[in-house]
């Protein structure tokens, strides 16, 4: 695993493919570090147990789009945990915890396309 730091640019090495995470965070000072090889087995369960529930939605965001109904998809409830998931991102930046970043920027993403659907579809 390799690193650098220059003026706010941090290189991950993650595999064989650096990223620079300068564009994507201009403001971020810190690093992220993501080495597959030494996670233990309390890190894959955890990886594991958030890439389930964000995909919770899923099921639901794809009946949505399949019956092109979504009136009985609380909003609110949509709202809520979007909201927390957002949180939970922020909190995982600044730990520096990719784990935690990714799974709820997935949660984030469905959780949004749904709202979007429910929006669409809300008389139905």
């Amino acid at each position: 695993m390799a690193y650098s730091v220059h003026r706010k640019v941090c290189s991950l090495q993650l595999i064989s493919q650096p990223i620079t995470l300068s564009l994507l965070l201009p403001s971020y000072t810190g690093c992220f570090f993501v080495y597959i090889g030494s996670m233990d087995l309390k890190q894959w369960i955890g990886i594991i147990a958030g890439l389930l529930t964000s995909i919770s939605m899923l099921p639901q965001l794809l009946k949505i789009i399949k019956q092109k109904k979504a009136k009985e998809v609380s909003l609110s409830m949509l709202t809520v945990l979007t909201s927390g998931n957002i949180l939970w991102t922020v909190y995982g930046f600044m730990r520096d915890d990719w784990p935690i970043i990714v799974t709820n920027f997935i949660s984030i993403t469905i959780n949004s396309i749904t709202a979007f659907y429910r929006i669409r579809y809300k008389d139905r």
